[in-house]
């Protein structure tokens, strides 16, 4: 009926129903108070049942945040505790998002005399909050260098933080409750899940099973969840976990339906970089438009997970000084060793990627190899970018085919479980950046 258009106009999920005398919209507890405001906004007169409803309504979403075991509003990141419990004890990761990770000796050995000399003075101090000026160059470097990028982020338009910090501090300077976001689903958790802690509602982003067994997002789709309401379009291209790639023309059509809106971008293009085909990077969000930010770093295209290095870029210049406030209540600046050795990591960042696509076709090679030999098991596909792929497995439930190999032969896969999907399509996240990977599809062979 109408109140459901209203709402579901207004970028507001719901659920209706009918008994044999009423009508019946459902909505999530904590889209409670928009749907309200929405419905009277339409002129529909909306009685609450006695004047505690709104307060037993909050009452009613604290029980349940604490059956669902949330901490500030946020649910337990379901992807980071499944690694956590198997990460560190079995002895095969077949489902890594990172590259081989480089060694201290190693990175060391890359250092001009300028950085090697940088750091040999080194003193563990403070530092700047927004970032040690040279990394601050290095950066810029990267993106005066890059054929895809049309413009280079100025020091005020850059913030150098952990990449996870970049997530939350980004939601938290430009998001507040009843704000409309969308997402792409499946998604590293905290893309959204901040979002929902807010009080946001969220509206997801889904792709689509490709013909080779890939994924595919479709633009039209994402212009149908765009509303007047629309605060913030969350992206990930190359995606995780599915590594789907958007084509110029529809990254170009993002852009503009995010102008047309008014909306935000936020871009998480830690992949960004892992290209496996030439002319398919696509080019930053921060420089293509003026209200987007772009979340990089170093953690996958690099190798250096470990020195937690990432930034945010943007030419809302003001944005970034919300974010750099906010970082106050953070890590305050980084690590002045991190950002050191990043900038040694930035400075042969070429060097490093070839190593790391080398290592990525190698894996993608052994997969297909196992594919071929045991075809009821995985829908194999190669992806055009990124370390990851989403496969589908043939063999009925995902989860317990995981806890399977993991228990029985030490082979870590990450079940599509953990995403908190809709509907489960009994996938399994598989990584391809480490150079073990071929033994490891061996191994998986010796297990089924």
């Amino acid at each position: 009926g109408p109140r459901g258009h209203v709402l579901a106009k207004g970028g507001v999920g719901i659920y209706a129903f009918s008994t044999y005398d009423t009508d019946c919209i459902l909505v999530k507890e904590e889209n409670f108070a928009i749907a309200v405001e929405l419905l009277r906004a339409a002129g529909h007169e909306v009685s609450l049942a006695g004047p505690d409803a709104l307060g037993e309504s909050a009452a009613g979403a604290d029980q349940a945040a604490a059956d669902e075991g949330r901490v500030g509003g946020l649910r337990p990141f379901a992807l980071e505790r499944y690694f956590a419990r198997y990460e560190f004890s079995a002895p095969y990761l077949l489902c890594c998002s990172d590259c081989e990770s480089l060694g201290m000796r190693e990175l060391l050995a890359m250092s001009s005399p300028k950085a090697l000399e940088l750091w040999d003075s080194l003193k563990l101090g403070y530092t700047e909050s927004r970032g040690n000026p040279a990394l601050l160059e290095a950066i810029r470097k990267q993106y005066e260098a890059d054929p895809a990028s049309s413009r280079a982020p100025e020091d005020e338009e850059l913030v150098v933080l952990v990449p996870e910090e970049g997530i939350y501090l980004g939601a938290r300077a430009l998001l507040r409750a009843g704000d409309h976001v969308i997402v792409p689903q499946p998604c590293y958790q905290s893309l959204a899940e901040v979002a929902l802690a807010i009080g946001c509602t969220v509206s997801w982003w889904k792709p689509k099973p490709g013909a080779d067994g890939g994924w595919t997002f479709d633009v039209a789709d994402l212009a149908a969840l765009v509303t007047e309401r629309t605060r913030l379009v969350v992206t990930n291209f190359p995606h995780n976990p599915t590594s789907a790639m958007l084509p110029h023309a529809d990254w170009d059509r993002v852009i503009s339906l995010c102008r047309e809106a008014g909306a935000y971008l936020f871009s998480d293009e830690m992949y960004r970089g892992l290209e496996l085909q030439d002319g398919v990077r696509l080019q930053p969000a921060f420089a293509a438009y003026e209200k987007a930010i772009s979340l990089s770093g170093v953690s996958k295209t690099l190798s250096v997970p470990g020195l937690r290095i990432g930034w945010l870029a943007s030419q809302d210049k003001e944005l970034i000084k919300s974010i750099l406030m906010l970082k106050d209540y953070t890590t305050i600046c980084p690590s002045a060793p991190s950002e050191l050795l990043a900038i040694v990591a930035l400075e042969n960042s070429d060097q490093i990627i070839r190593r790391n696509v080398e290592i990525i076709n190698r894996g993608l090679d052994a997969m297909e190899q196992f594919a071929a030999a045991h075809p009821g098991v995985f829908s194999a596909y190669r992806p055009l970018a990124g370390t990851t792929c989403f496969l589908k497995y043939l063999g009925g439930d995902a989860l317990a085919f995981s806890q399977r190999v993991v228990n029985d032969a030490g082979i870590m896969l990450l079940p599509s479980a953990v995403y908190n999907l809709d509907e489960d399509p009994q996938c399994v996240r598989v990584g391809f950046g480490r150079e073990n990977v071929p033994g490891i599809f061996e191994k998986l062979a010796q297990a089924l």
